[in-house]
């Protein structure tokens, strides 16, 4: 084992920790089988740290800091979930203030109910009047809420973790209206101020509005002002690494210290603090958001091995990061933005020297060496991240490479331009037409993606690869040399380990193939949808969808292994376009089909979605592919959209006034299944899907109590 292993004892620390939260973690969340996973890790992790030296240190070193992970893994679950308070409510904000759609969501801290201190912080919603008079608040501005009530944020969610909320100590949300608060003006803290200042210089001197709020990212990591069709952009392009403050922040902050403090001689101890408290600081700004502050520690593990005149060992100054972080927050464990930072330079450490050298080799002279290392960087963190991308987002930039490659020096160039002119323009306000620059090339960036997003198949739908994961990075740790074996033998190791890759990522990526002719009712309180698959392997999406059960749908579509619908139909008229819009496009939907008599929305459909429309009017018959559907009408009034597939009839309801159920039942006689709001006595029917009901009828099913309920056609 010493012979065969490269040793790196705080990398391997950091493993046993992660997995030794996680398992404790799941255990409490009653998943048994990754938390058993996880405890045997973090097992098999500590078994190899004893055929190293010094193996009683070792030993006596990680039980130690294991009592303090476990200690501050249990109570963090048991303490930090505070309870629901009410009273008269006192907080002061944060910088984090967003008006969206006549409401004010703002973040706030030091927080006070009847003069009683409550720990963490506070997300508050409050409705606003258009002639709202907390328009223009300030960090540092005290709100009292009168009579509010405190509701606790839940660490542990059903099957959510809501990391985004324990990174930030979001204990309570609040929703209120403006009427019932009062405001006082206050100090805003250092921070804020610099925040908020920095903000102010970036907006006003460049103009575009997705523009600065993209500049504003990539120098403090804030991406709440960026809009979610930009977002979305830099996200299909494989671009939106450059909006999470990370390594290439801290890299260009060291590199603008040491020019600043090259011309001074020795001192390298002061020199060394003296960076190390700047990057701190730094990462305060950033509000200590875990890549940024994961780069930091490593940043500054940088300049102490320079300073001491050591050599730094990346894995383990990773591995140290790591360390820390989950010292002071151990369910950084869950966090994206960690993870995402932890497997990316993981890969870049494993994978960028073996994939630079062959690329070299095919690749000559000067420029082929600079692209050679920009294919290898790219490339190999887009490796580190695919499983956590296909787990957490299910999609796969298709482009990401070859966007990297031609837009990243822009990107690289704009970042310089924009960091140091904020600096300036911070210490000298009149020099704010220094950003100009930086916003004309990332103008330029942001153009590129919104064109790239937009290309055919940018995005593709990927699914999870579950427990190979583990085998996957196991296989990364091999490939970059970790594993001392002879040249052959990892050659023919490498080559079988990219035989299992290629064929365990094509396995799970196989779309599933369903029984012939079956209807899938899913479970959702908002509105009623279902899945149509036909004796062709066609499938549809029937009912309503909106911005309520998008996410519902979607997760839906991708846990069965859907990658693409052959038609949408959604049985009465849209109440949320943009939603309908994301599903048809992620999906890559061939036609829709919409109950409506609005021709200009139909149109809007089809020029945003690019996909073909058909309007469904009352009392005609409609063929799309192997359904039939037919929408019914009495007396000027809708009665129901009927979906026929394989003779079988689907009945969606649209009308329940006393005046038209006779008619309605009638129409119910008719029909096989009726996917109905609720069970109505008068309406004879063969087979109900209802959101709830208090009938004990057979031929009636709760969705909300079976949850998804599949039926054959």
């Amino acid at each position: 084992m010493k012979k065969l292993l490269n040793y790196r004892i705080l990398f391997f620390i950091s493993i046993i920790f992660g997995a030794l939260i996680l398992g404790i973690c799941e255990i409490y969340r009653q998943n048994y089988f990754i938390g058993i996973l996880s405890l045997i890790i973090c097992s098999l992790a500590v078994g190899a740290v004893l055929f190293f030296k010094r193996r009683v240190f070792n030993i006596v070193l990680i039980s130690v800091l294991c009592v303090f992970i476990v200690l501050s893994t249990v109570m963090t679950i048991k303490f930090w979930q505070g309870k629901q308070e009410k009273g008269e409510i006192i907080f002061t904000l944060s910088d984090d203030i967003v008006e969206k759609d006549d409401v004010l969501i703002a973040t706030g801290k030091d927080i006070h109910v009847d003069g009683t201190k409550i720990d963490g912080k506070i997300i508050a919603y409050i409705s606003l009047d258009e002639e709202s008079y907390l328009y223009d608040l300030n960090a540092g501005d005290k709100l009292m809420i009168y009579n509010g009530t405190l509701n606790p944020v839940k660490l542990f969610d059903k099957d959510k973790v809501n990391y985004d909320q324990y990174r930030n100590d979001i204990k309570y949300t609040l929703s209120c209206n403006e009427y019932d608060v009062r405001r006082y003006s206050g100090k805003t803290d250092a921070l804020s101020y610099i925040r908020e200042k920095l903000k102010n210089l970036i907006f006003d001197n460049i103009n575009n509005s997705d523009t600065a709020s993209v500049s504003y990212a990539m120098i403090t990591g804030e991406k709440d002002f960026i809009s979610s069709q930009m977002s979305q952009s830099y996200k299909t392009s494989g671009l939106a690494h450059i909006l999470a403050v990370s390594g290439m922040n801290i890299s260009f902050l060291i590199f603008c210290i040491s020019f600043l403090l090259s011309r001074i001689k020795g001192f390298r101890l002061i020199k060394f603090f003296l960076t190390s408290i700047i990057i701190v600081f730094y990462c305060a700004l950033c509000d200590f958001v875990p890549s940024v502050t994961r780069a930091g520690i490593m940043g500054i593990i940088l300049l102490l091995s320079k300073s001491t005149g050591h050599r730094q060992d990346s894995l383990n100054s990773l591995g140290f990061a790591c360390i820390i972080l989950f010292l002071i927050k151990p369910l950084y464990i869950y966090d994206l933005s960690f993870l995402l930072s932890f497997v990316s330079v993981f890969a870049i450490v494993c994978l960028y020297n073996p994939i630079s050298k062959v690329l070299k080799k095919i690749l000559k002279g000067k420029m082929g060496k600079s692209l050679s290392e920009l294919i290898a960087m790219t490339l190999s963190a887009n490796i580190g991240i695919y499983p956590l991308m296909a787990y957490y987002f299910n999609t796969f930039s298709v482009y990401s490479l070859l966007v990297n490659i031609i837009l990243l020096p822009l990107i690289n160039i704009a970042f310089i331009l924009l960091f140091a002119s904020s600096i300036l323009a911070l210490i000298l306000p009149f020099l704010g037409f220094l950003l100009k620059p930086a916003g004309w090339i990332i103008l330029l960036v942001n153009k590129s993606t919104f064109l790239i997003g937009n290309l055919p198949y940018a995005e593709i739908i990927i699914f999870s690869l579950g427990g190979l994961a583990v085998i996957y990075y196991l296989g990364v740790f091999v490939l970059g040399g970790y594993i001392n074996i002879h040249k052959k033998l990892r050659a023919l190791v490498s080559i079988l380990l990219a035989i299992f890759f290629s064929v365990s990522i094509t396995a799970t990526n196989i779309s599933a193939v369903y029984k012939e002719n079956t209807f899938i009712a899913l479970d959702s309180y908002t509105s009623h949808i279902g899945i149509v698959t036909t004796s062709q392997d066609s499938k549809y999406l029937i009912g309503e969808i909106n911005d309520y059960n998008y996410y519902l749908i979607k997760d839906e579509l991708i846990a069965r292994k859907i990658r693409k619908l052959d038609s949408i139909i959604i049985t009465q008229k849209p109440s949320d376009v943009n939603a309908l819009i994301l599903i048809a496009k992620t999906f890559y939907t061939d036609k829709i089909a919409v109950l409506t008599d609005d021709w200009a929305l139909c149109d809007e459909i089809e020029i945003a979605a690019k996909i073909g429309v058909i309007q469904i009017f009352d009392n005609i018959n409609y063929k799309v592919k192997d359904l039939s559907i037919y929408s019914h009408s009495y007396d000027h009034t809708r009665l129901g959209t009927v979906i026929t597939v394989n003779g079988k009839s689907i009945l969606y309801p649209l009308t329940y006034k006393q005046s038209s159920l006779e008619v309605l039942s009638t129409l119910c006689r008719r029909v096989d299944i009726v996917v109905s709001d609720d069970y109505y006595s008068t309406l004879d029917g063969m087979l109900y899907l209802v959101k709830s009901t208090q009938t004990a009828a057979d031929n009636v099913i709760n969705l909300s109590k079976t949850g998804t309920y599949t039926i054959s056609l």
